[in-house]
Protein backbone atom coordinates (compact mmCIF):
# COMPACT_ATOMS: atom_id res chain seq x y z
CA UNK A 1 0.00 0.00 0.00
CA UNK A 2 1.34 3.60 -0.56
CA UNK A 3 2.29 4.81 2.04
CA UNK A 4 1.21 8.72 1.34
CA UNK A 5 -2.63 8.00 0.91
CA UNK A 6 -4.82 8.89 3.75
CA UNK A 7 -7.43 6.29 3.98
CA UNK A 8 -10.19 7.21 5.89
CA UNK A 9 -14.17 5.27 6.17
CA UNK A 10 -17.67 6.61 5.84
CA UNK A 11 -21.07 5.46 5.62
CA UNK A 12 -22.57 5.73 2.17
CA UNK A 13 -26.14 6.67 1.23
CA UNK A 14 -25.64 4.88 -2.51
CA UNK A 15 -22.72 2.83 -4.28
CA UNK A 16 -20.77 5.05 -6.78
CA UNK A 17 -17.63 6.76 -7.40
CA UNK A 18 -17.30 10.27 -5.61
CA UNK A 19 -14.86 12.63 -6.64
CA UNK A 20 -13.48 14.29 -3.47
CA UNK A 21 -10.51 17.29 -3.02
CA UNK A 22 -6.91 15.62 -3.35
CA UNK A 23 -8.79 12.03 -3.42
CA UNK A 24 -11.95 9.68 -4.27
CA UNK A 25 -14.69 8.31 -2.58
CA UNK A 26 -15.77 4.56 -3.59
CA UNK A 27 -18.92 3.13 -2.86
CA UNK A 28 -19.76 -0.70 -3.04
CA UNK A 29 -22.78 -3.18 -1.68
CA UNK A 30 -21.16 -6.29 0.11
CA UNK A 31 -23.33 -8.93 2.38
CA UNK A 32 -20.11 -8.94 5.10
CA UNK A 33 -20.45 -12.27 5.33
CA UNK A 34 -16.60 -12.27 3.53
CA UNK A 35 -14.25 -9.91 3.55
CA UNK A 36 -14.37 -7.22 1.32
CA UNK A 37 -13.06 -4.46 0.18
CA UNK A 38 -10.73 -2.62 -2.86
CA UNK A 39 -7.93 -3.56 -5.12
CA UNK A 40 -5.85 -0.56 -6.28
CA UNK A 41 -3.61 -0.81 -9.08
CA UNK A 42 -0.59 1.76 -9.74
CA UNK A 43 0.31 3.13 -13.37
CA UNK A 44 3.21 0.18 -12.55
CA UNK A 45 1.13 -2.52 -12.38
CA UNK A 46 1.67 -2.78 -8.55
CA UNK A 47 -1.22 -3.81 -6.29
CA UNK A 48 -2.65 -2.56 -2.80
CA UNK A 49 -5.64 -4.64 -1.37
CA UNK A 50 -7.87 -2.09 0.97
CA UNK A 51 -10.09 -3.56 3.02
CA UNK A 52 -13.63 -2.59 3.78
CA UNK A 53 -14.28 -1.24 7.48
CA UNK A 54 -17.52 -1.56 9.70
CA UNK A 55 -16.72 2.23 10.39
CA UNK A 56 -17.72 2.60 7.20
CA UNK A 57 -20.88 0.09 7.16
CA UNK A 58 -24.25 1.28 6.22
CA UNK A 59 -26.53 -1.49 5.70
CA UNK A 60 -25.00 -3.54 2.87
CA UNK A 61 -23.07 -0.64 1.41
CA UNK A 62 -19.51 -0.02 2.46
CA UNK A 63 -17.41 3.26 1.59
CA UNK A 64 -13.76 4.12 1.88
CA UNK A 65 -12.18 7.27 1.17
CA UNK A 66 -8.57 7.44 -0.56
CA UNK A 67 -6.61 10.56 -0.64
CA UNK A 68 -2.38 11.45 -1.83
CA UNK A 69 -0.38 11.26 -4.64
CA UNK A 70 -1.65 9.69 -7.88
CA UNK A 71 -4.52 7.84 -6.42
CA UNK A 72 -6.21 9.38 -9.74
CA UNK A 73 -4.06 8.07 -12.09
CA UNK A 74 -5.15 4.02 -10.34
CA UNK A 75 -7.45 1.80 -11.73
CA UNK A 76 -9.00 -0.45 -9.30
CA UNK A 77 -11.54 -3.30 -8.78
CA UNK A 78 -13.44 -5.03 -5.88
CA UNK A 79 -13.47 -8.26 -4.08
CA UNK A 80 -15.47 -10.26 -2.07
CA UNK A 81 -13.54 -13.12 -0.28
CA UNK A 82 -12.01 -14.73 -3.47
CA UNK A 83 -14.23 -12.97 -5.79
CA UNK A 84 -12.89 -10.12 -8.20
CA UNK A 85 -15.79 -7.29 -9.24
CA UNK A 86 -15.57 -4.90 -11.52
CA UNK A 87 -17.26 -1.67 -10.34
CA UNK A 88 -20.79 -1.98 -12.10
CA UNK A 89 -20.32 2.27 -11.45
CA UNK A 90 -17.44 3.18 -12.98
CA UNK A 91 -16.86 5.67 -14.87
CA UNK A 92 -14.17 4.82 -16.98
CA UNK A 93 -13.32 0.88 -18.20
CA UNK A 94 -9.84 -0.07 -19.15
CA UNK A 95 -8.89 -3.37 -20.54
CA UNK A 96 -11.11 -3.46 -22.95
CA UNK A 97 -9.88 -0.93 -25.50
CA UNK A 98 -8.76 -3.01 -28.30
CA UNK A 99 -11.40 -4.55 -30.69
CA UNK A 100 -11.97 -8.51 -30.27
CA UNK A 101 -8.60 -8.70 -28.27
CA UNK A 102 -9.99 -10.58 -25.89
CA UNK A 103 -10.50 -13.85 -28.55
CA UNK A 104 -6.87 -14.80 -27.57
CA UNK A 105 -6.87 -14.28 -23.51
CA UNK A 106 -9.10 -13.55 -21.29
CA UNK A 107 -9.37 -9.53 -20.12
CA UNK A 108 -9.55 -8.31 -16.90
CA UNK A 109 -11.60 -5.00 -16.96
CA UNK A 110 -10.56 -2.50 -14.21
CA UNK A 111 -12.72 0.33 -13.31
CA UNK A 112 -10.52 3.71 -13.62
CA UNK A 113 -11.16 7.53 -12.27
CA UNK A 114 -12.71 9.98 -14.43
CA UNK A 115 -10.41 13.37 -14.26
CA UNK A 116 -11.50 15.57 -17.36
CA UNK A 117 -12.93 18.27 -17.69
CA UNK A 118 -14.62 19.36 -21.10
CA UNK A 119 -16.05 22.77 -22.68
CA UNK A 120 -19.42 21.71 -24.16
CA UNK A 121 -19.41 26.03 -25.50
CA UNK A 122 -23.27 26.02 -24.21
CA UNK A 123 -24.54 22.67 -25.66
CA UNK A 124 -27.95 22.00 -25.09
CA UNK A 125 -30.82 19.97 -25.91
CA UNK A 126 -32.50 20.59 -29.05
CA UNK A 127 -35.99 18.66 -28.39
CA UNK A 128 -36.75 18.60 -31.63
CA UNK A 129 -40.63 16.96 -31.56
CA UNK A 130 -41.19 13.32 -32.18
CA UNK A 131 -43.63 14.35 -34.97
CA UNK A 132 -40.36 16.73 -36.97
CA UNK A 133 -38.07 13.86 -36.41
CA UNK A 134 -36.15 11.09 -38.76
CA UNK A 135 -34.45 9.20 -36.45
CA UNK A 136 -31.57 6.92 -38.21
CA UNK A 137 -29.94 3.88 -36.38
CA UNK A 138 -26.51 3.20 -36.38
CA UNK A 139 -24.27 0.68 -35.30
CA UNK A 140 -21.05 2.91 -34.19
CA UNK A 141 -18.41 0.07 -35.54
CA UNK A 142 -20.28 -1.25 -38.43
CA UNK A 143 -21.62 2.10 -39.55
CA UNK A 144 -17.87 3.52 -40.85
CA UNK A 145 -15.81 -0.21 -40.78
CA UNK A 146 -15.66 -0.49 -44.43
CA UNK A 147 -13.72 1.37 -46.71
CA UNK A 148 -16.70 2.83 -48.37
CA UNK A 149 -17.07 5.12 -45.54
CA UNK A 150 -14.54 7.10 -46.78
CA UNK A 151 -13.82 8.48 -43.28
CA UNK A 152 -10.70 8.70 -41.83
CA UNK A 153 -11.37 7.18 -37.69
CA UNK A 154 -13.48 3.95 -39.03
CA UNK A 155 -15.74 2.04 -36.53
CA UNK A 156 -15.88 5.44 -33.62
CA UNK A 157 -17.25 7.64 -32.19
CA UNK A 158 -14.82 10.50 -34.98
CA UNK A 159 -15.58 8.74 -37.75
CA UNK A 160 -19.48 9.07 -37.27
CA UNK A 161 -18.38 12.92 -37.20
CA UNK A 162 -17.12 12.89 -40.32
CA UNK A 163 -20.96 11.25 -41.62
CA UNK A 164 -22.16 14.01 -40.45
CA UNK A 165 -22.51 16.05 -44.00
CA UNK A 166 -23.86 12.53 -45.08
CA UNK A 167 -26.77 12.42 -42.86
CA UNK A 168 -27.82 15.95 -43.42
CA UNK A 169 -28.01 15.45 -47.10
CA UNK A 170 -30.28 12.42 -46.07
CA UNK A 171 -32.37 14.59 -43.81
CA UNK A 172 -31.93 12.76 -40.35
CA UNK A 173 -32.51 14.76 -37.19
CA UNK A 174 -31.38 12.01 -34.98
CA UNK A 175 -29.11 9.39 -34.64
CA UNK A 176 -30.06 6.32 -32.02
CA UNK A 177 -26.85 4.66 -31.35
CA UNK A 178 -26.89 0.87 -30.71
CA UNK A 179 -25.30 -0.12 -27.20
CA UNK A 180 -22.20 2.15 -26.99
CA UNK A 181 -21.44 1.46 -23.43
CA UNK A 182 -18.44 -0.61 -22.37
CA UNK A 183 -18.96 -4.58 -22.71
CA UNK A 184 -16.42 -7.55 -23.36
CA UNK A 185 -17.14 -8.21 -27.29
CA UNK A 186 -16.06 -11.42 -26.59
CA UNK A 187 -18.03 -14.15 -25.79
CA UNK A 188 -17.24 -17.71 -24.10
CA UNK A 189 -20.47 -19.36 -25.21
CA UNK A 190 -23.74 -17.96 -25.86
CA UNK A 191 -25.46 -18.61 -22.46
CA UNK A 192 -23.13 -16.00 -21.18
CA UNK A 193 -24.00 -12.78 -22.20
CA UNK A 194 -25.91 -11.58 -19.20
CA UNK A 195 -22.90 -12.67 -17.31
CA UNK A 196 -19.71 -11.38 -18.71
CA UNK A 197 -19.00 -8.49 -16.32
CA UNK A 198 -20.14 -9.99 -12.73
CA UNK A 199 -16.71 -11.98 -11.75
CA UNK A 200 -13.59 -12.04 -13.08
CA UNK A 201 -10.57 -13.89 -12.63
CA UNK A 202 -8.33 -14.81 -15.34
CA UNK A 203 -5.97 -16.66 -13.49
CA UNK A 204 -8.24 -19.74 -12.45
CA UNK A 205 -11.61 -19.70 -15.26
CA UNK A 206 -11.43 -21.68 -18.12
CA UNK A 207 -10.94 -19.29 -21.20
CA UNK A 208 -12.73 -20.07 -24.87
CA UNK A 209 -14.09 -17.02 -26.51
CA UNK A 210 -15.66 -17.92 -29.69
CA UNK A 211 -17.57 -15.10 -30.69
CA UNK A 212 -17.83 -11.26 -31.28
CA UNK A 213 -21.00 -9.74 -29.75
CA UNK A 214 -20.85 -6.30 -32.31
CA UNK A 215 -24.47 -5.48 -31.31
CA UNK A 216 -23.96 -5.28 -27.89
CA UNK A 217 -27.16 -6.49 -26.36
CA UNK A 218 -25.61 -7.85 -23.32
CA UNK A 219 -24.75 -6.69 -19.84
CA UNK A 220 -21.91 -4.28 -19.73
CA UNK A 221 -20.54 -1.43 -17.43
CA UNK A 222 -23.35 1.01 -18.49
CA UNK A 223 -21.71 4.57 -17.28
CA UNK A 224 -18.76 4.18 -19.54
CA UNK A 225 -18.48 4.80 -23.16
CA UNK A 226 -17.21 1.95 -25.02
CA UNK A 227 -12.68 2.20 -25.39
CA UNK A 228 -12.92 0.38 -28.29
CA UNK A 229 -14.89 3.12 -30.46
CA UNK A 230 -12.41 5.84 -29.53
CA UNK A 231 -9.85 7.22 -31.88
CA UNK A 232 -8.18 8.65 -29.29
CA UNK A 233 -7.35 7.74 -25.47
CA UNK A 234 -10.81 9.15 -23.91
CA UNK A 235 -13.70 7.27 -24.82
CA UNK A 236 -15.18 10.10 -22.75
CA UNK A 237 -14.30 12.97 -24.46
CA UNK A 238 -14.77 11.41 -27.71
CA UNK A 239 -18.17 10.61 -27.31
CA UNK A 240 -19.07 14.07 -25.91
CA UNK A 241 -17.45 15.57 -28.67
CA UNK A 242 -19.65 13.62 -30.88
CA UNK A 243 -22.76 14.46 -29.62
CA UNK A 244 -21.67 18.17 -29.42
CA UNK A 245 -21.08 17.83 -33.29
CA UNK A 246 -24.29 16.75 -34.20
CA UNK A 247 -25.79 19.15 -31.61
CA UNK A 248 -24.12 21.81 -33.76
CA UNK A 249 -25.46 20.64 -37.10
CA UNK A 250 -29.32 20.51 -35.53
CA UNK A 251 -28.98 16.40 -34.81
CA UNK A 252 -30.12 14.89 -31.43
CA UNK A 253 -28.29 11.47 -30.39
CA UNK A 254 -30.26 8.96 -28.52
CA UNK A 255 -28.44 5.60 -27.03
CA UNK A 256 -30.32 2.38 -27.01
CA UNK A 257 -29.74 0.28 -23.96
CA UNK A 258 -30.23 -3.32 -23.04
CA UNK A 259 -30.76 -4.34 -19.52
CA UNK A 260 -30.96 -8.07 -18.86
CA UNK A 261 -33.64 -9.55 -15.64
CA UNK A 262 -30.92 -8.96 -12.75
CA UNK A 263 -30.86 -5.05 -13.57
CA UNK A 264 -33.43 -3.21 -11.04
CA UNK A 265 -35.26 -0.12 -11.90
CA UNK A 266 -33.52 1.71 -9.79
CA UNK A 267 -30.23 1.54 -11.38
CA UNK A 268 -31.50 1.59 -14.70
CA UNK A 269 -32.88 5.35 -14.07
CA UNK A 270 -29.77 5.84 -12.45
CA UNK A 271 -28.30 5.23 -16.02
CA UNK A 272 -30.56 7.49 -17.56
CA UNK A 273 -29.72 10.15 -15.93
CA UNK A 274 -26.05 10.01 -15.41
CA UNK A 275 -26.20 9.85 -19.32
CA UNK A 276 -28.28 12.80 -19.92
CA UNK A 277 -26.50 14.61 -17.51
CA UNK A 278 -23.26 14.05 -18.40
CA UNK A 279 -23.25 13.49 -22.06
CA UNK A 280 -26.13 15.24 -23.03
CA UNK A 281 -27.95 12.55 -25.15
CA UNK A 282 -30.86 13.51 -26.28
CA UNK A 283 -33.21 10.06 -25.28
CA UNK A 284 -32.73 6.61 -25.01
CA UNK A 285 -34.36 3.34 -26.27
CA UNK A 286 -34.73 0.94 -23.45
CA UNK A 287 -34.35 -2.85 -24.48
CA UNK A 288 -34.57 -5.98 -21.93
CA UNK A 289 -36.28 -6.84 -18.58
CA UNK A 290 -37.51 -4.89 -15.92
CA UNK A 291 -38.09 -1.62 -17.78
CA UNK A 292 -39.47 1.29 -16.17
CA UNK A 293 -41.97 2.43 -17.71
CA UNK A 294 -43.71 4.69 -15.84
Amino acid sequence: MNKKWEISFFKPEEPGVFPVQGGIRLAAECSGEQECGVILFDSKGYRSKIPFSQNGRQGNLYGVQIKGEDILTCRYQFYSGEDIVTDSYARKITGLEKWGAGRKQKRNACGSFLQEDFDWEGDGPLQIPYEDSIIYGVNVRAFTMHKSSNVQNRGTFEGLVEKIPYLKELGITCVLLMPCYEYEECMTKPADAGQIFMKQNPETENFNATRLNCWGFQKGYYFAPKASYCAGNSPSYSFKNMVKNFHKNGMEVMVHFYFPPEIKQLYILKVIKYWVKEYHIDGVRLSGYRIPFR
